[in-house]
């Protein structure tokens, strides 16, 4: 019998729960446009627990070790783990094994089978079933077994702890780690399940398949034992990330003795293999730890590089029961309020480098720091050197290992902490600094007592990726006429499909009804968690003009519903050399309100790269974290002034082919569309003209003008418009459009932005984002043009 009285989780990171911005991509439209030209103008192994404890006396600092026994410490390991992590197959132990010695006289022949060439004895029930009450709460156990009933599975599968079987030589070994989820990435455990020794490795769940985390390509043969929602037995069998089959328990059984009877590797092997692990974990939980340390509190608070962002891990990752959350005010300083009552939970505040918004994993490199030093507070008090920590601090890499320190003698007056780099190295050789993925600030109910399962943590750090809050101000609105912001909605792309142009439809509306007014409504429930789709918004285009912020302040009137925070994007430059700071607009309501964007503002989120004085964006996004729900709906109002505004134009009924305008002085009709090389989407273009009164055209993208006809099968919204002799445009939105030609009459007085006394051109526009079949054909009348064939293809 092997048993440690030290508990341990191991928990399951939650994607979704991450806080961080969301991206809104930038898209420059691909167009293709006809043109009238007038004019002629053209963890690692963890040893016992590191204990830190704040700053004292300045002029000493010492180390001091001691050992497990010494310390009398029992804690608990709550691990989250992103949902996106690998995890090793069968890493079912993190705690001490330890075997009775056996006397040195040989035994007799009938115990030979119980003991190992290397002095341990090992007690071996006949069944798996008469060793079951090992496995206790709190506690982890490993035990060996003969061999292997469908009854047993059935009693393994109805306890609380969660447990795994190995089939290694001709023994049953059954894990526990006293606790209902497994560790998976403990040294020792995956030298033992990777052995070559074990022909089979199985672990339990309540119910249903394999997880998320089960499911990886270096799984190999895997086996998950559980039962369906009607409570029927089966196994599930997965080689690696691909599921196989499905097994009833008879089967598994059969297979499972079939290896183990089949086996004629010397028992003397296995055994020797179960000492060698057995000696990995005494060593594991055995090294010395640290005793509370006097550091000096003259060492700097750490700035983090790569603008880490905070999040929340807590027990099954979706907060159930739970309400733990965290109030961040700069790039320095963060309050998390934690819940730990719920029974077996743990809450963590998780500085994150870590993108899980995408596939590759981030980290950060923090080798070349001598220490990372902390302020920490909280009504979670413990003394230095006491029975208890107060707090686990929790680093984790790229490969997954760990390192982690309890912490001592926290109070509710702010002190530093430090982890020492030398330290690191010392007691987690395995842990890499130059991949430091997570640093996490756990709290359980065995950190706490039971007045203070609820409670806050302080953390004074640097560098935190941060999202300046914006409070209702005064106006008025500031006046943009001299660079004639364009809007556009911007929804996010449905990552379920590789269709670049299928998007999700969170927007349901988008309007704009002036040079002042635009408003849009949104559904976050038709966005989805698997790709983080829950958001919508509408994007100000403030071109090639920018905004200078450093000489004024940008101030907007707006109104909601559905949610009482909205995000604003404030960008800078272009593509690769893109910069954005995040704000959060709070205290929304349905009446409008001023808010006021500052440089100061920009300036409090941090080192962002961002150019206050060249501000080529605006967005306005709405997601699940602002409005505190997948399912928020609702609607957005923006007042602002001197947008560019482009009417929309219905057809006319009452027109026919005998009001097609004649545009005496039209010297040419030519075609073009956007060009690759000035970082346009591709767009093509054909023009066939068959009359002086028709002609086609074959469009990707599309534009439109005066009295004229249209017709186009795949269902168009066409731009018109008009450029004068200094090169001012101005434009009309053409709707209604079909298979059936439509007539428009556009009055030339919407037309307010150019000189109507010297047009030198008509353009008729199609962009991407307005037409419904993007490689459809747009027929045009217009009267008393040239007719001249061109053909322009790119």
């Amino acid at each position: 019998m092997c048993q440690s009285a030290v508990k341990q989780r191991e928990r399951r990171e939650n994607q979704a729960k991450k806080t961080k911005a969301t991206l809104f991509p930038q898209k420059l439209t691909s167009f293709i446009t006809l043109c009238f030209v007038f004019l002629n103008q053209v963890l690692p192994l963890r040893a016992e627990i590191p204990v830190f404890s704040p700053y004292e006396d300045s002029q000493s600092q010492h180390i001091q070790t001691r050992s497990i026994e010494e310390s009398g410490s029992e804690t608990s390991d709550p691990r989250p783990s992103n949902e996106a992590s690998v995890e090793a197959p069968g890493d079912f132990l993190t705690h001490e094994l330890t075997l009775e010695p056996v006397e040195t006289e040989d035994p007799p022949e009938e115990e030979v089978g119980r003991r190992t060439n290397d002095g341990y004895v090992t007690e071996i029930y006949e069944t798996a079933s008469d060793g079951i009450h090992e496995v206790q709460e709190g506690v982890a156990v490993a035990y060996l077994a003969r061999r292997l009933t469908r009854e047993d599975l059935r009693r393994l599968q109805d306890l609380d702890s969660e447990v795994g079987l190995l089939i290694a030589g001709d023994v049953v070994v059954i894990f526990s780690t006293g606790d209902r989820e497994f560790v998976r990435n403990i040294g020792p455990v995956k030298e033992l399940v990777q052995n070559s020794l074990v022909s089979l490795s199985a672990h339990f769940h309540k119910q249903g398949g394999p997880s998320e985390t089960d499911l990886h390509p270096e799984a190999g043969l895997q086996y998950v034992i559980t039962e369906t929602q009607g409570g029927q037995d089966v196994v599930w069998a997965h080689q690696d990330d691909q599921v196989l089959e499905t097994l009833t328990y008879e089967e598994f059984v059969r297979d499972a003795e079939s290896l183990r009877i089949q086996s004629n590797t010397d028992p003397v092997e296995v055994r020797r293999l179960l000492s060698q692990y057995i000696a990995a974990i005494d060593q594991y939980r055995g090294a010395p730890v640290l005793d509370p340390v006097l550091y000096a509190s003259h060492l700097p608070i750490t700035v983090f590089p790569n603008r880490p962002v905070l999040g929340i891990f807590e027990t099954d990752g979706e907060l159930t029961g739970q309400q733990s959350d965290l109030v961040q005010s700069s790039t320095g300083f963060v309050r998390f309020n934690y819940d730990v009552r719920p029974a077996d939970s743990f809450a963590a505040l998780s500085i994150q480098f870590d993108d899980f918004g995408t596939q590759a994993i981030e980290t950060a490199d923090l080798s070349g720091l001598p220490q990372i030093t902390f302020g920490l507070r909280s009504d979670n008090t413990c003394p230095a050197n006491g029975t208890r920590p107060c707090l686990k601090i929790e680093l984790e890499d790229a490969n997954q290992q760990k390192a982690i320190f309890n912490v001592q003698g926290i109070s509710t007056v702010e002190k530093s902490f430090n982890i020492f780099r030398d330290v690191v190295h010392t007691f987690f050789p395995a842990f890499s600094l130059e991949k430091v993925r997570f640093i996490n600030f756990v709290f359980d109910q065995n950190l706490t007592i039971p007045a203070t399962r609820t409670g806050f943590l302080e953390v004074k750090t640097g560098g935190l990726y941060f999202e300046p809050l914006i409070s209702p101000a005064g106006g008025p609105v500031t006046d943009l006429s001299a660079i004639q912001p364009t809007v556009s909605a911007i929804q996010p792309l449905n990552g379920s499909t590789p269709e670049p142009e299928d998007v999700r439809s969170t927007v349901t509306r988008f309007e704009q009804s002036s040079k002042d007014q635009l408003a849009f409504d949104y559904d976050l429930a038709k966005g989805s968690a698997s790709d983080n789709s829950h958001w919508g918004g509408v994007l100000m285009s403030l071109g090639s003009s920018t905004f200078n912020l450093n000489d004024q302040d940008l101030v907007f009137e707006i109104s909601a519903t559905g949610t009482a925070k909205l995000k604003i994007d404030a960008i800078s430059g272009v593509g690769a050399n893109e910069k954005k700071v995040t704000l959060i607009a709070e205290n929304l309501t349905s009446a409008p309100q001023f808010y006021r964007i500052t440089k100061t503002l920009i300036d409090s989120a941090g080192d962002s790269g961002i150019d206050t004085s060249k501000i080529t964006f605006i967005s306005f996004v709405v997601d699940d974290k602002t409005a505190g729900t997948k399912t928020a709906s609702g609607t957005i109002d923006i007042t602002s002034q001197g947008l560019f505004f482009s009417p929309t134009v219905s057809p006319d009924p009452l027109l026919t082919p005998a009001d097609l305008s004649q545009l005496p002085g039209i010297d040419q009709v030519l075609s073009f569309d956007s060009n690759p090389s000035q970082g346009n989407p591709e767009g093509t273009v054909t023009l066939t003209q068959s009359s002086r009164t028709r002609f086609d055209l074959s469009v990707n993208l599309t534009n439109q003008s005066i009295t004229l006809g249209l017709r186009d099968a795949g269902g168009s919204q066409v731009i018109l418009q008009l450029e004068d002799s200094t090169g001012a445009q101005d434009r009309v939105f053409l709707t209604g459009i079909d298979g059936v030609e439509r007539f428009f009459r556009i009055d030339s007085a919407l037309f307010d932005q150019i000189d109507l006394s010297e047009v030198t051109a008509l353009v008729i526009l199609l962009e991407e984002d307005r037409v419904s079949d993007k490689t459809s054909t747009l027929e045009v009348r217009l009267g008393d043009h040239p007719f001249t064939v061109l053909e322009q293809k790119t």
